[in-house]
């Protein structure tokens, strides 16, 4: 028995069919996407905090002392104003006078040595904003004074008026003082809320 492969013999016309069949079942390479670089990414650089001198930590820490007798001396004020409300005929009492006095003269005092600190190199607007936070403070003992004498209720008012621009230039000297510390380290804790300044009464009618 022949057992030799019989091989076909295709016309010109089946085998260009049977070559184009042949190319469609072939499939087509895809081609390989090239892999795609993730930019690194730069860190922001944080800030580096400059240790604080030794003057500007005294300076700081003296300066929150005469912020908090500040506040003191205003509640104390604050108090002695509420005990004329209720009873006007302390304003010709001399103990209750010389009590208002001592704050007042505290208010001037606290104003004048501000103006004679020497002030270490980097806080020169926070001495400035103090500055301006007593001067308000050494119009008020200003106003009151000739207010009381005089039983002018306005001047009284515009004492006031003083004692609220007080807290707020304290409210803007916190804010200086907590970026001054974020640079270079704070070594205080929190100042007390200026909201201590409001008197706590009306201004009485004189």
């Amino acid at each position: 028995m022949d057992l030799t492969p019989t091989i076909p013999v295709l016309s010109p016309a089946q085998a260009a069919a049977a070559l184009a069949t042949e190319q469609a079942l072939t499939p087509t390479a895809v081609p390989t996407a090239a892999p795609v670089k993730t930019p690194a990414v730069t860190p922001t650089p944080q800030p580096t905090q400059t240790p604080m001198t030794d003057d500007q930590r005294i300076y700081l820490v003296s300066l929150e002392q005469q912020s908090v007798d500040i506040y003191e001396s205003v509640r104390r004020f604050s108090l002695l104003m509420s005990e004329l409300d209720r009873a006007p005929t302390l304003m010709r009492d001399a103990t209750w006078r010389g009590k208002v006095n001592a704050e007042l003269d505290f208010w001037r005092t606290t104003y004048n040595s501000s103006k004679s600190v020497t002030v270490p190199p980097g806080l020169e607007s926070v001495n400035g904003k103090w500055i301006e936070a007593a001067g308000h403070m050494n119009t008020a003992a200003s106003d009151l004074a000739q207010g009381l004498d005089r039983d002018d209720g306005h001047l009284v008012s515009q004492a006031y008026v003083e004692i609220d621009q007080t807290a707020a230039n304290l409210d803007e000297l916190g804010n200086l003082v907590d970026t001054f510390n974020a640079r270079h380290g704070s070594p205080l804790p929190p100042a007390p809320s200026s909201t201590a300044l409001a008197p706590a009464q009306p201004v009485p009618d004189l």
